[in-house]
């Protein structure tokens, strides 16, 4: 697995020992030594991960976090804040900046990389569920969910008027409105087969 990360810090060396401990990993590493830096870099859309220090002067990390979670383009971003800070309450204040993890310095290895696996997994499906979300609105779909549960409720209804039979058991709606798909070829085929023809799955 690999994945783009942002190692933010205004230290060159901790930058250095991070870019080394990542690529050895295969990771691909992007550095930044300021938050307005950073900032740029994940709104081009150039990482996957941040590792953000927070201890920087003029704009620390929690006000970068802050501003990534904030922002349409970037709050999807993972964030691993990286800190000298111990106390409960400073990560209570990187919760509440919308961090999604932590890593103490100094850094074990071990830590840094099993961290970054698995967030790199978490953007992974995050980006794939936007996508989807993306490529429905764009064929039509506004809400797939909230379309499918009305398609399934007016298919019901339906099917009880023309058969007289009762409509679809819970169990069925449910599949149904797991599927939005069928719910589109549902309406396609209405268009050219009989209405008792029609079947539900």
């Amino acid at each position: 697995m690999t994945a783009r990360v942002l190692v933010v810090d205004d230290v060159p060396a901790n930058v250095k020992l991070m870019e080394a401990r990542l690529s050895a990993e295969y990771f691909d590493v992007t550095t930044a030594q300021s938050g307005p830096e950073a900032l740029a870099l994940c709104e081009r859309a150039e990482c996957d991960i941040v590792l953000l220090d927070v201890m920087m002067p003029d704009m620390d990390g929690f006000e970068v976090c802050r501003k990534l979670k904030s922002n349409p383009l970037t709050h999807h971003i993972p964030v691993i804040m990286v800190t000298a800070l111990d106390q409960p309450s400073d990560r209570v204040r990187g919760l509440e900046a919308g961090a999604d993890d932590f890593l103490t310095k100094p850094v074990t290895d071990v830590a840094l990389i099993a961290r970054v696996r698995s967030l790199a997994r978490l953007k992974m499906v995050t980006d794939e569920l936007r996508l989807r979300a993306l490529t429905s609105k764009e064929i039509g779909i506004e809400s797939p969910e909230r379309e499918a549960v009305a398609e399934t409720a007016v298919t019901a209804a339906f099917w009880s008027s023309m058969t007289g039979k009762a409509p679809m058991s819970a169990s069925r709606r449910r599949c149904r409105s797991s599927t939005p798909w069928i719910s589109k070829l549902i309406r396609a085929r209405r268009c050219f087969m009989p209405p008792r023809a029609i079947t539900t799955c």
